[in-house]
């Protein structure tokens, strides 16, 4: 190796990962899921592009497509204001719902219409919700629409394919845009013209994005640093490396950086170990964003590989890898999972060469892992990966996937999302149930810290065995309810079951509290025969009596749920008696409240009455008494009604 490179190599592998300092323990950090723009306005039409990436902006005289675009907001609306605040305080579904509930007929009042649409997208858009903000757009619209609302709702809907990385979709809308008989404005071409290019690129096509820049300078003879870096990242899409560095000769931008890196790198102009140095810089540099530091890693590790640098290549990869990509922009230089895990198979194999290790002969090879675990941790992580991908046998793969995932997780910054990337978003793992149940043990844990509910269901299918060093009735309490709020109900309850059944076979004890968490949660389901049946394994554990009176209380409640009214009642009953039949205090007077509500809807009046008188004579408090003695009005209203019809006045049917 030169000289010069292995002061590079120690620069490159010392490097601290992105988002912070390596931690004293050698822990895991977290990083931002989304690096989606998080504003309490919505962008200008004219902004289209900005809305896509970073790269494109229209211009001052943007301001002219809002003139196209229906009209801002008026806010002066109560439910408008309060579906913002909803926005604000973190529950967007639940304004979407509210806004789906109060918006106006098109046809009655198109400009009300039009400041709630506004709002819905601004909301999707916020959240980075390309997929359901193009549904919507897609076919839930009113067929009325004017000329100039359907303009605006195809120029939301191309920025919104384009984002979303459907450039070829978005390619008929945007031409339709752009060629319609309507009077555009300038700014209104030249964004979607722009967008059209960024588009062709997605779908890649080449030479029509070549073609659409062409015509678009023809017609505008723009000089401007934006789009003098998009016509320069076109030119390096199509080898043109030397054209792009002369395009990019007078721009200073961190975009402008990184491709410049790249022209100079594949036309030979700065040699590769220089190339290293400067991405590394850009990479670790907190003050550049995240996507364009992971195209930097993504060009450092290029550059080691025309170095034959494994080592460099595995350890750029692993840094760009946790970052998040720049959205709606296609990278020049792709850095992906599989990319990782070709980088530490080839390395690996290197390794084993070296060391005359023969594949097959596993054992020998998780010995020189081993050996490595401390002092050469990059190269111990590739010698598990050629075991984990080239054994013959599954258990021993198995055991090189989770030797390798732990060093991950155990060894570096941000390992845990290192691990995600290499094992959810790799080709060699289809679906989570592909991946070594080893590993899943381990993704789960972050996963449930994104949080990703749904996945983590995936994740702890099968899992039916707590992972070592764990407290089996915490891994079955928390499998059970992952499963639960995940959608895999029956899964869910099967998990609680046999922490039952572990409870009676002697292997360990239950924690009453945190299993009632769970079956509460069946009960919000609406499984509520399963929480029966949970409810009365529960009343067999020793228990204090405010808990055993708690527990005839949730027993009462998925009761009633179920239309057993006078069996609810009868539990209501249990709850507030069970140790004194005289008792009075809160906790008795709420459970024979609820026991009246439930003999009333028995069609036990008289019960009914006797709990509600009672709590009458009991009670001082006038807002009480208001209550109760119109719950009284109403069962008297309902005998005489009984009475007039001749029917039994306590029918017992539930049953």
């Amino acid at each position: 190796m030169k000289p010069i490179f292995t002061s590079l190599l120690l620069v490159l592998l010392a490097a601290p990962a992105a988002g912070g300092e390596p931690s004293a323990t050698g822990g895991t950090e977290t990083f931002p899921i989304s690096s989606q723009p998080d504003t309490n306005t919505l962008p200008d039409e004219g902004e289209v592009a900005d809305a896509v990436d970073g790269d494109i902006t229209v211009g001052d005289d943007a301001v002219e497509l809002v003139e196209a675009a229906p009209p801002e907001p008026q806010f002066a609306s109560d439910t408008i204001e309060e579906i913002q605040r909803l926005t604000m305080a973190g529950a967007p579904e639940l304004a979407l719902d509210l806004l789906g509930e109060a918006q106006a007929s098109y046809d009655k009042d198109p400009e009300a219409w039009r400041n709630f649409e506004r709002l819905r997208v601004e909301i999707l858009r916020r959240g980075g919700r390309w997929e359901r903000l193009i549904a919507h757009l897609s076919g839930e619209l009113p067929s009325t629409l004017s000329l100039l609302d359907q303009r605006w709702t195809q120029s939301v809907l191309a920025t919104a394919l384009v984002a979303g990385q459907r450039g070829e979709e978005a390619i008929p809308v945007l031409r339709g845009l752009i060629w319609s008989d309507s009077q555009l404005s300038t700014a209104e071409r030249m964004g979607w013209q722009r967008l059209l290019i960024r588009a062709y690129e997605q779908a890649d096509l080449l030479d029509e994005a070549r073609m659409a820049i062409q015509r678009y300078q023809q017609d505008y003879e723009l000089q401007d640093d934006d789009w003098t870096i998009e016509r320069a990242r076109l030119a390096l899409r199509v080898m043109a490396p030397e054209e792009a560095v002369a395009l990019l000769q007078d721009v200073n931008t961190q975009n402008a950086q990184v491709l410049r890196m790249i022209g100079k790198l594949w036309s030979g102009a700065t040699p590769p170990e220089k190339i290293v140095e400067q991405a590394v810089s850009l990479g670790v540099d907190k003050n550049i964003k995240e996507g364009l530091r992971r195209e930097a890693w993504a060009v450092a590790a290029e550059a080691a590989d025309m170095l034959n640098s494994r080592e460099a290549r595995i350890a750029a990869l692993e840094r760009g890898l946790i970052l998040s990509p720049e959205p709606g922009v296609a990278p020049i230089i792709e850095i992906n999972a599989d990319a990782l895990w070709d980088a530490y198979v080839k390395y690996g194999e290197r390794l084993g060469n070296q060391e005359q290790l023969i594949v097959g002969e596993d054992e020998a090879w998780f010995l020189a892992a081993s050996n490595r675990y401390d002092k050469s941790p990059v190269q111990a992580r590739a010698l598990f990966a050629v075991v984990a991908r080239q054994a013959f046998r599954e258990d021993q793969a198995d055991i090189a996937h989770w030797q390798l995932a732990s060093l991950l997780d155990q060894r570096v910054p941000s390992g845990g999302k290192l691990m995600q990337a290499l094992y959810l978003d790799s080709e060699h793992f289809p679906t989570p149930d592909s991946i070594p149940p080893a590993v899943r043990y381990l993704l789960v844990n972050h996963v449930l810290a994104i949080p990703d509910i749904p996945l983590a269901s995936k994740l702890v299918r099968g899992l039916e065995q707590a992972p070592e060093e764990t407290d089996p009735v915490e891994w079955h309490l928390r499998r059970a309810r992952v499963l639960l709020l995940g959608g895999a109900i029956d899964a869910g309850i099967d998990a609680l079951q046999t922490l039952f059944g572990g409870r009676a076979s002697g292997e360990y004890t239950l924690d009453r509290d945190r299993v009632l968490q769970v079956v509460f949660d069946l009960q919000t389901l609406g499984r509520h025969a399963a929480a029966l049946r949970f409810f009365h394994q529960l009343s067999m554990l020793e228990a204090s009596e405010q808990a055993r009176r708690e527990l005839h209380y949730w027993i009462a409640d998925s009761l009633s749920a179920m239309g057993r009214h006078a069996d609810a009642a009868r539990e209501y009953l249990r709850s507030a008696l069970l140790f004194d039949p005289y008792a009075a205090d809160p906790w008795a007077q709420t459970s024979k409240f609820r026991a009246g509500e439930e003999m009333v809807k028995a069609g036990l009046y008289g019960d009914a009455r006797v709990q509600f008188q009672g709590l009458l004579n009991a009670t001082r408090d006038p807002g009480r008494k208001a209550v109760l003695r119109n719950h009284l009005q109403q069962v008297e209203l309902l005998e005489r009604g009984t009475e007039s019809r001749g029917l039994p006045q306590s029918p017992l049917t539930e049953r």
